[in-house]
């Protein structure tokens, strides 16, 4: 069946890709192109649209919105960038909605076809809905004009009027569905966005309804009153929202590597294919954020997004981290790290059966998460370890012993067929535990819609059975706090704060939402910039030249949305102007003098103001010295040697110890440290 969803959809790309393609350059010409052939075949156009919009958010995810939503780092790509963004501009609305929009004319008032007019407008919806949150005021009431008509600009909506009109579109469609209609064609099929051979309405229903409530919260910043009023109507039947994993909407690209692979393989990983190198610096990565909530809270989830450090190169020197643990005395005369200096004295006591010794070792971990920056801020430098005579500095302790030691995203995420989940069950519970802390909506409790969107997540991940433990855990169990472990700077700390007031409940919420929309960039993005619930620090770097951007020797914000594309102030320019000044006007934190009002720094409407930003100097100004400390990773296979040595003969089913150790994690004995007694000892 889905060699034949696959056949399919690379036709409708023929026709709804290639015949609807034009390489247009701005507005005016994608209004007016008389060269682009124009099909309004529904069963070629919508599925054409939905493989071009995964391919946009693809690209999206991959450059930019993973790095947004730092649970993945794709190194090369950290610091925030000016792009000028038109291939996306022209992209959503040349290649996606002027075809959507030629369509939904075609099928408006036309009898028997609701359903698929109400599919129609909801991907429409969707498709300015990631306009919107890229970058702020669009163009939409005036965006698209038929094929006869001429302009050559064209009107700015701002951000409350277009999200209105995206809403307005939502519930027109959400009343279009006729799940027994007599019409038997007015489906789609095969249905490319659930990977059904036959169409189902009920799922595309429960879509519409569901990316009504998303959006709904999302503008609650915006208009409180606007966000009840469609999140009301949303949630007034449960049971027409996504309700189980079965209907996550998740289109997945195609097997033909000619055609129709994901963005990332064709991207990505055919390089690895063609050559077998690896390049870990633009391979998607484990980020030491979202690590240190996976290690503080033995998240298993971990398993299902990262592949373990060198898994796919076994050959490579492993990542080897140095830890201090303590094992039974050696008193020997011997040379080497064995040797006891006070070996005489030792002897003499007859005390060494209440010595321990403290002992450097090297050893591996499972999972290692890839720094944001190769360097530190020029400003700043590695503090002193204290005691050492020789002014020995700290290390970096993500410095890996090769760039391939990182934990990489899974394939599953990357392959030719990947899969892209826009919206799912998880995120979908933890909207309704908002909703019902925020407005009162909902049959159940905030609490046991949060238990479900766990419980979903890790159903996702084909988990079930480790999703009761984990809700057991502070900081996980409802209304509990949580302690998390530092980042290797001491800057950021991984703590969930769950206890007392429905604000703390929002944060448990929103955190476990941003887990469970994992490698959802746009998502993730969305949600932190309106709840601001993980607060994170800036990007550390140096010499960003970024306008706009404060103190920039040090760190860099500037990851609040995309600039309008060259083409718009060259074609559309009193426009684009005025565009500007909605943005500035409506922002929380405006800023209108970098780039003339239209940067990256500015906030979007909908955003809260970033408290990071408010601090920032007096936290990451000025000259630092960092005590660097990757405390996630002591510790980690037990505090003594024997601890280690049980868990790698279990590993390992080795009875030799060197053997069990360094087959288990690459063990090795660096020096001793001090000696020390475990009594008292007696009074001469």
């Amino acid at each position: 069946m889905k060699k034949q969803i696959y056949k399919i959809w690379f036709l409708s790309l023929l026709v709804g890709g290639a015949f609807l393609y034009s390489c247009t350059d701005d507005f005016e010409e994608t209004n007016t192109n008389p060269n682009k052939f124009y099909t309004t075949d529904f069963k070629y156009v919508l599925p054409g649209s939905v493989y071009k919009t995964i391919n946009v958010i693809s690209d999206l995810n991959y450059n930019y919105l993973l790095n947004y939503s730092r649970l993945v780092t794709v190194q090369v790509r950290t610091v925030p960038s000016e792009n000028l963004s038109d291939t996306y501009y022209r992209q959503v609305y040349s290649d996606i909605l002027r075809d959507l929009e030629s369509v939904e004319t075609d099928y408006t008032g036309k009898e028997g076809h609701k359903n698929r007019l109400a599919m129609i407008k909801t991907w429409k919806a969707y498709a300015y809905y990631i306009l919107v949150s890229l970058y702020g005021p669009v163009p939409m009431s005036d965006a698209i004009l038929s094929i006869e008509e001429k302009k050559s600009t064209f009107k700015y909506d701002s951000e409350l009027q277009v999200y209105t009109q995206i809403l307005d579109l939502l519930e027109e469609a959400s009343n279009l569905y006729q799940s027994n209609s007599l019409y038997t064609k007015d489906i789609l099929a095969p249905d490319f966005l659930f990977n059904l051979e036959n169409g189902s309405i009920s799922k595309w229903q429960k879509f519409t309804n569901t990316l009504r409530l998303d959006i709904a919260m999302h503008v609650q910043n915006l208009s409180p009153e606007l966000a009840q009023k469609h999140a009301t109507a949303a949630m007034s039947d449960e049971n027409l929202l996504i309700s189980s994993n079965a209907d996550n909407v998740a289109p997945r690209f195609g097997t033909d590597k000619t055609y129709d692979v994901s963005y990332y393989y064709e991207n990505l990983l055919k390089k690895i294919d063609s050559n077998g190198t690896w390049n870990a610096y633009e391979y998607p990565s484990l980020s030491e954020y979202y690590a240190l909530y996976l290690f503080s809270y033995k998240d298993p989830r971990i398993e299902a997004h990262f592949m373990k450090s060198n898994e796919e190169t076994p050959n490579t020197n492993p990542f080897l981290f140095t830890d201090t643990i303590t094992r039974v005395h050696i008193c020997s005369s011997a040379p080497g790290v064995n040797n006891c200096p006070n070996y005489a004295a030792h002897q003499a006591d007859g005390l060494n059966a209440f010595r321990r010794d403290s002992i450097l070792v090297d050893y591996s971990v499972p999972y290692v998460p890839i720094t944001e920056s190769q360097r530190l801020p020029v400003n700043w430098e590695a503090d002193y370890i204290p005691g050492t005579a020789s002014g020995s500095r700290y290390s970096d302790p993500l410095r890996t012993n090769d760039k391939l030691n990182v934990s990489r995203v899974k394939m599953d995420y990357l392959k030719p067929d990947a899969t892209v989940v826009l919206l799912n069950y998880a995120t979908t519970c933890f909207l309704k535990a908002e909703a019902k802390i925020k407005f009162g909506l909902g049959a159940k409790s905030a609490q046991s819609y949060y238990e479900d969107g766990v419980k979903a997540s890790f159903e996702q991940c084909q988990m079930t059975g480790k999703a009761a433990d984990y809700l057991k855990q502070p900081g996980i169990a409802w209304n509990t706090n949580g302690k998390g472990y530092y980042d290797k700077m001491g800057f950021y700390c991984a703590d969930i704060n769950g206890a007392g007031s429905d604000e703390n409940h929002l944060e448990q919420i929103y955190k476990q939402r941003a887990f469970g929309c994992f490698f959802n960039g746009l998502e993730g993005w969305n949600l932190e910039r309106r709840t601001r619930a993980f607060r994170y620090p800036p990007v550390f770097n140096s010499n960003s030249s970024i306008e706009g951007v404060a103190n920039s020797q040090n760190y860099s914000f500037g990851r609040e949305r995309m600039i309008y594309p060259l083409t718009e102030l060259m074609r559309n320019k009193g426009e684009y102007y005025t565009a500007i000044d909605l943005l500035q006007n409506a922002s929380p934190n405006g800023n209108s003098a970098a780039r003339w009002g239209d940067n990256i720094v500015t906030a979007l409407a909908f955003s809260k103001v970033d408290p990071e930003v408010e601090l920032a100097e007096s936290k990451y100004g000025g000259t630092k010295r960092i005590p660097y400390h990757a405390h996630y990773f002591c510790h980690y296979w037990g505090t003594t040697y024997e601890q280690l040595l049980d868990t790698a003969q279990v590993m390992t089913g080795e009875t030799n110890a060197t053997r069990a150790l360094t087959r288990a994690f690459n063990y090795t004995l660096v020096s001793r440290y001090s000696t020390y007694l475990t009594i008292t000892p007696p009074t001469p």
